[in-house]
């Protein structure tokens, strides 16, 4: 396989820069922890393609069962963004998490500068609650994170073609 991203990618949500790493290096290994994530009912890492090429990933990062909560996290290829692509993915996956997976609240957390990923969140109607200082330790400092949150009932009345009945999981 070969990949083609740009030098620079968009690490909207924190818990990805690993993942980057991880898939530019090794992506067998790569592929075979998403699949062992979803295998174990532990988290879910989608590919996102164009022309036989890797252009990002989006993915609930780790299935909080006991509480039907998750967390969105993403990155996308420089040269993807500004198009609507992580939206429309986002809007995938938040529909997927609430109406087959029964989730009942899904979050997206994303460094305090990084104000498109801020926009993808408040496009899809999530609400913003909170500001985590020094969350996580990101190439060489602590970056605060800015925390938006949905929940399932939110999401029905904001698109009410969709239905809650889901796939038991968990």
């Amino acid at each position: 396989m070969t990949l083609h991203l740009d030098n620079k990618l968009n690490c909207t949500s924190l818990p990805l820069t690993s993942l980057v790493v991880a898939f530019s290096t090794a992506p067998a290994h790569f592929i075979e922890q998403a699949n062992s994530s979803w295998e174990q009912n532990q988290g879910l890492t989608l590919g996102l393609w164009h022309q036989a090429s890797l252009v990002g990933v989006i993915s609930f990062h780790k299935f909080d069962w006991p509480n039907q909560a998750s967390s969105i996290g993403y990155w996308l290829a420089e040269t993807y963004q500004g198009k609507g692509i992580m939206t429309s993915a986002c809007k995938a996956l938040v529909g997927l998490g609430f109406s087959k997976l029964g989730l009942q609240s899904i979050t997206i957390r994303c460094a305090v500068g990084n104000l498109p990923s801020q926009k993808i969140a408040q496009r899809l109607g999530f609400s913003f609650t909170a500001t985590k200082k020094d969350a996580e330790w990101l190439y060489d400092h602590y970056a605060h994170q800015q925390v938006y949150t949905m929940y399932a009932h939110d999401w029905l009345e904001q698109c009410p073609n969709n239905t809650l009945e889901h796939t038991e999981r968990g």
